[in-house]
Parts: C-alpha cells; sequence; structure tokens
C-alpha cells in the first residue's frame, strides 16, 4: 500500500525535481521523467517472476522497501545531477514494484473470493487515498507582499 503512495508522489514530482533540483528545462524534465517509470515496469516484471517462482514475497518486498529508499535518498541527499537521477531509477523501481507484490501477497493471503475482492478495493482505495494526500502535501509559499 505505502509503494502505492511512492508511485504517485514520484510521478507528480518528478518533473519538479528535474526542473528546480537537477536543473533541467520544463520539456527535458517532462522527457527525462519517463525511463524511470519504464525501468520500473522492467523491474516489477522480473520481481513479480522472481516471487512467482521462488514462492515467497516477504523477502521480496523488504528487498524492494531497501532499494526505494536508497533511490530517495539518492534522489533527496546527493548533490551531483547524474547519481540523483539514478536515484530515481532505483526509487521508482522499488516503489512500482511493491504494489504488484503487495497486491499478489494479500491476495494469496486471503481466502475467499469476496473477501479477496474486499481486501483487494480496499489496498487501492487506501493507496489511491495516499495518491490524493502526496499531491496535496506538497505547498507552494506564497509570501502575502506580493497579493
Amino acid at each position: 500500500m505505502t509503494g502505492a503512495i511512492g508511485v504517485y508522489a514520484f510521478l507528480f514530482f518528478l518533473p519538479l525535481i528535474l526542473r528546480n533540483g537537477l536543473g533541467y528545462t520544463q520539456q527535458m524534465s517532462f522527457i527525462l521523467s519517463a525511463p524511470p517509470a519504464l525501468f520500473s515496469v522492467f523491474v516489477a516484471f522480473g520481481i513479480s517472476w522472481l516471487a512467482d517462482k521462488t514462492r515467497l514475497r516477504g523477502p521480496y518486498v523488504v528487498a524492494q522497501g531497501i532499494i526505494s529508499v536508497i533511490g530517495l535518498s539518492m534522489t533527496g541527499f546527493l548533490t551531483a545531477p547524474t547519481p540523483r537521477y539514478i536515484g530515481t531509477f532505483l526509487g521508482e523501481a522499488g516503489m512500482n514494484g511493491l504494489v504488484v507484490t503487495c497486491l499478489a501477497w494479500q491476495a494469496n493471503n486471503v481466502r475467499g473470493d469476496a473477501k479477496r475482492a474486499v481486501a483487494t478495493a480496499v489496498q487501492i482505495m487506501a493507496s489511491g487515498i495516499g495518491g490524493i494526500y502526496s499531491s496535496l502535501v506538497f505547498r507552494r509559499q506564497v509570501s502575502f507582499a506580493a497579493i
């Protein structure tokens, strides 16, 4: 569930991070926000395949969480632009994979079709609420002298 919140936050703010934090133009920031998302799709497919083959979910959830924290830390705390951009790849790959793995983990551990459907709906709803929250938490500081 928290993976989806992070995915929404990354999707909303990656162009701003690339523009304001790394100094790219507006057009380049939108263009450069696509490759991390594409990379994360391939990572999510690979992790999902491994998790299905090994019939384990927990270790992959922990690994993806660690990868996303490393990526977010690289993006947020490093100063050089190239490692920060590489951090966006890791952060988004970890978080997108978390969505898929957590949904599969929940679906495998809830018995009954109706209960599974409700559990999936609650998980998706909570991540949607987190996405709304992540889009509203960023606020612009306006000085009253400018008004």
